[in-house]
């Protein structure tokens, strides 16, 4: 019985994690590449940029939420980053 109300509990969450319907904005940068990203709803990537480190994110990388607000910025234009000498995340984007 605990089992079943574990599994039924287990996936109301899933279903509401991925059913959440979160429409981000990717036109902050402009004129950029867009890609496929399955975890974005909008069908686009962005990335989330820490002008600090000079690092960027998915927005599902869980050091995302450890960016000051004076540092973050969100962008779709990967281009931009790879010649501004950004590095890609070593946690959640693949070279």
């Amino acid at each position: 019985m605990m089992k079943r109300i574990f599994l039924i509990i287990l996936a109301i969450l899933l279903l509401s994690l991925f059913g959440c319907g979160i429409d981000y904005d990717t036109s902050v940068s402009g004129e950029g590449e867009k890609e496929s990203y399955k975890n974005d709803t909008s069908g686009y990537v962005y990335y989330i940029v820490n002008t600090s480190s000079r690092t960027y994110h998915y927005p599902s990388c869980y050091l995302v939420e450890g960016i000051k607000d004076e540092n973050r910025v969100e962008t779709n234009d990967k281009a931009f980053l790879i010649e501004r000498e950004y590095t890609p995340c070593k946690i959640c984007i693949d070279k």
